[in-house]
């Protein structure tokens, strides 16, 4: 019996999980300095999906968590030189009332789009992002939340590139 509670609290873990990757763009190379600037735009998604996005102010809260995430890790600093765009190009978070009856037969919750680091000393670097994740089906059915944990997944990310 014991077993079988263990073998499904791992099973609820893994499926239960927001995963995502962060690839670079072009030839792989240092990204030196500290991040003066964070900004975040979406583009090219659906009206009803702006609208969400829009509604939940998306773009602030991705860039709070990301430069929250910045500056835990000692790479923020408004003196430094180099910026950070985030550009938001596919975005999916499922009402509240899906997330809580269908769970994760009623899809998952999406954010990927691209970043990239602007400095004068520099070549830009560009990378890829893409997050995807049912961790919310448990525990998290508001969209404002579940936006929130993505926008801290991806500064984790975007941190485990400037410290790999």
């Amino acid at each position: 019996m014991r077993l079988l509670r263990l073998t499904l609290a791992l099973a609820v873990l893994a499926i239960g999980c927001t995963h995502g990757k962060i690839e670079p763009l072009g030839e792989p190379g240092p990204i030196v300095g500290k991040i003066r600037s964070v900004s975040v735009r979406i583009e090219s998604v659906s009206t009803d999906r702006l609208r969400v996005y829009e509604e939940l102010n998306g773009n602030e809260i991705i860039k709070r968590d990301v430069t929250a995430a910045l500056q835990k890790a000692g790479r923020y600093d408004p003196s430094g030189q180099v910026d950070l765009e985030v550009v938001v190009n596919n975005f999916r978070l499922r009402s509240e009332g899906n997330a809580f009856w269908a769970g994760i037969y009623g899809g998952v919750d999406k954010l990927e789009g691209s970043v990239q680091f602007r400095s004068p000393t520099t070549a830009p670097r560009s990378f890829n992002f893409a997050l995807s994740g049912s961790e919310h089906w448990y525990s998290e059915y508001d969209r404002g939340d579940r936006l929130d944990s993505f926008g801290r997944i991806l500064g984790e990310k975007i941190v485990s590139v400037l410290n790999p």
